[in-house]
């Protein structure tokens, strides 16, 4: 590669198309790039029986200034090799190779995945995980943990979405792979320490432990259930409050019913309790009505304010949420 050794002095970022016998070089020269941050690795893994021996650090291990890494995965041929077979020395490499990584983007297509890969144990130092695989891919062990350094996750898993747990992500974004599947449930004991986060055609659990961290919620939620999930999420909080304490900005993709969304509002804001915080900042990804602006601006602000009844606000087919003395 004497293109690639004529550039290390300056090269920031390396982007390469490889098999996997012909990442071995790649990883082998990395230590000659010396300002290099980023590393982007399409690897194809060939059905044909394509190997990798892992090459050991031909010099002493220097500090790396390689913090980010995106690698996708892909498999030619049928059936889809084995990760059992190509995964564990293709996991040492990385490990080897790339020991400071902070970033990690992973996709996937093929069907199997060296789950060793960006599982607890391999970096030290990592960051912020964006991981991508098949609706159909085979799941992670039962074992699989995700590393202890993680503050940053971006995942967009299958139905398999349980396996993934940690108690020190504080940003999370959940894109199932498969929108028209039932919604994955995501809860608090599994991700107890959640600051900020953003879910599409996920069911968040209001019965089942407290976000007591969470300050910033995104809802890009599209799915169809009895009634739309904007609403049912407004009316939730609203009923056990203490489930997002910390809550301060709230987003929403589909529009709520503003009957309940109001409830909800007024509710959080005007809690009583000591040290409560309110809902400050609240957006929509649609057009809100005029003459809702003030009334929701004042309600952000603390104040109480004038507003339309709730029979005024609701629809016509929610008459028996109007109704419901629960709320």
């Amino acid at each position: 590669m004497p293109l690639l050794s004529r550039t290390a002095a300056t090269l920031v970022t390396l982007d390469l198309h490889a098999t996997l016998s012909e990442s071995a070089r790649i990883f082998q020269i990395l230590d000659d790039f010396r300002v290099l941050k980023s590393l982007v690795l399409s690897l194809e893994i060939q059905a044909n029986g394509d190997t990798l021996v892992p090459p050991p650090r031909a010099r002493q291990q220097r500090q790396s200034s390689l913090h980010s890494a995106q690698f996708t995965i892909f498999n030619q041929g049928w059936p889809s090799p084995n990760p059992n077979t190509w995964g564990p020395p293709f996991t040492l490499m990385v490990r080897r190779f790339l020991p400071h990584l902070k970033e990690f983007f992973v996709s996937a297509n093929a069907l199997y995945l060296p789950w060793t890969l960006v599982e607890a144990g391999q970096f030290d130092a990592l960051e912020a995980l964006d991981l991508h695989f098949p609706h159909d891919a085979s799941p992670p062990p039962p074992t699989f943990r995700l590393p202890p350094t993680l503050r940053r996750c971006h995942l967009a898993p299958n139905r398999a979405f349980d396996v993934f747990h940690s108690d020190c992500v504080t940003s999370l974004t959940v894109v199932p792979v498969n929108l028209s599947e039932a919604p994955i449930d995501l809860n608090a004991r599994s991700w107890p320490a959640l600051i900020d986060l953003s879910i599409s055609a996920s069911a968040l659990s209001c019965n089942d432990g407290s976000f007591e961290h969470l300050q910033s919620l995104h809802l890009d939620v599209v799915y169809d259930d009895d009634w739309d999930y904007s609403t049912r999420f407004c009316r939730d909080l609203a009923l056990n409050l203490e489930c997002m304490p910390m809550l301060k900005d709230l987003s929403f993709r589909e529009l709520p019913e503003w009957d309940i969304f109001f409830i909800l509002l007024e509710r959080y804001n005007f809690r009583t309790k000591i040290g409560s915080t309110r809902i400050s900042s609240i957006s929509f990804s649609s057009d809100v009505p005029t003459f809702l602006w003030d009334p929701i601006k004042g309600l952000c602000d603390g104040k109480f304010v004038n507003r339309p009844p709730n029979l005024e606000l609701c629809w016509v087919d929610s008459i028996d949420i109007i109704y419901d003395r629960t709320l």
